[in-house]
């Protein structure tokens, strides 16, 4: 109180408006913080409101103690090529993401201990093995560009023949398609043509019904933006993972909301009757290439997920890899979606299985 007092006497505001707003290494933990002030009732009276209701905080103080004070904390990689300049780590460079790890964690009681992890740093060593080793799940996400990819694909691999955890967003979807093509498939040099134009086998690609677009319109506006429905397979990990969450049940109102608006309705695609779909947002331009899903899919590899757009091409939306503790990938953007009181199911999938192998 003394040193309100002495803000008041050289800010000439009143010590009852001074807020203390002490640093905080839990972003949720900052809000609590505030009301330990009073800072709520404090805005209310000098506006000369009434309160209608009093807050109910205790579900905020369960997640911040599950945050600061888990159960079991596991450590997961970010792996991506913009995360480390010299010895400096972008921490913030993907913050929706490692949010949503947080997220997940709060909800499963398990720390979620982050490390940034450079892809060239993986390219160049000698075995990926002596800097991966140290995790327990692997996440890629979202990016452009070949600088790292190698890295990325060693990466992916040692997740896969490793039986650990293994998250791809976007970007980290294509790669892992990638990485399966060549190293399962027998697929040598297959890539994306983002990447490498020329590649044998495009199993990345930007699809026929777009080139044309491109050609008329450049880059501009040829993007997948926003959120879109994709039709989910029963009996596979993503759909357990979306109906545990409850998603499936909330995402129809979206769904109902996209079909009555004749400006939205493209954004459906086909869903046939009987079919279970969910929405997640999109950013993106190339897409898992038609000619190559056949050839993957008789290899192993489940497309657990797809959009039907209305001239019946079909764009896959969700990996995985049966009999692997937990190898999910998805071309949508889930963490724009996750909340603290609402994980998204991918990143609770991910998480959970991390916690698994730790055990």
């Amino acid at each position: 109180m003394i040193r309100k007092k002495k803000i008041q006497t050289y800010a000439n505001i009143s010590a009852e408006y001074v807020i203390s707003a002490p640093d905080s290494n839990n972003l949720y933990a900052i809000p609590l913080n505030f009301e330990k002030e009073f800072i709520g009732r404090r805005i209310l009276n000098k506006l000369g409101l009434k309160s209608r209701k009093r807050p109910n905080r205790s579900l905020g103080k369960d997640y911040v103690k599950r945050i600061d004070k888990p159960k079991k904390t596991v450590k997961i990689a970010i792996v991506n090529k913009y995360v480390v300049t010299g010895s400096f780590k972008l921490a913030d460079c993907f913050i929706s993401v490692s949010q949503s790890l947080v997220h997940a964690g709060a909800a499963l009681n398990t720390g979620v201990e982050i490390h940034w992890v450079d892809a060239n740093s993986i390219e160049q060593a000698a075995d990926p093995v002596s800097i991966l080793s140290a995790f327990d799940g692997i996440l890629i996400p979202g990016g452009f560009g070949k600088q790292g990819v190698e890295g990325m694909i060693r990466t992916v691999r040692y997740a896969r023949e490793n039986n650990v955890p293994y998250l791809g967003l976007c970007y980290g979807m294509q790669i892992a398609v990638s990485e399966f093509a060549r190293n399962v498939c027998g697929l040598e040099g297959a890539s994306t043509t983002e990447n490498h134009p020329d590649t044998p086998h495009p199993v990345i690609s930007i699809i026929e019904s777009q080139k044309d677009a491109l050609a008329r319109d450049g880059y501009g506006g040829t993007m997948r933006l926003g959120g879109y429905a994709a039709v989910i397979e029963p009996g596979t990990l993503i759909y357990r993972a979306y109906e545990e969450s409850g998603r499936i049940a909330t995402d129809r109102q979206r769904l109902e909301r996209y079909r009555s608006d004749p400006d939205q309705q493209f954004r459906l695609g086909r869903i046939d009757e009987g079919e279970v779909a969910v929405v997640e947002r999109h950013r993106h331009r190339y897409e898992v290439n038609p000619a190559y899903v056949d050839i993957l899919t008789e290899k192993g590899l489940v497309f657990s997920g797809r959009h039907i757009r209305e001239d019946g091409t079909v764009l896959m939306e969700y990996i995985e890899l049966p009999g692997h503790p937990c190898f999910i990938g998805t071309q949508a953007h889930p963490e724009f979606t996750s909340r603290l009181t609402e994980p998204n199911p991918m990143f609770l999938c991910f998480v959970k299985a991390a916690g698994g192998r730790k055990k």
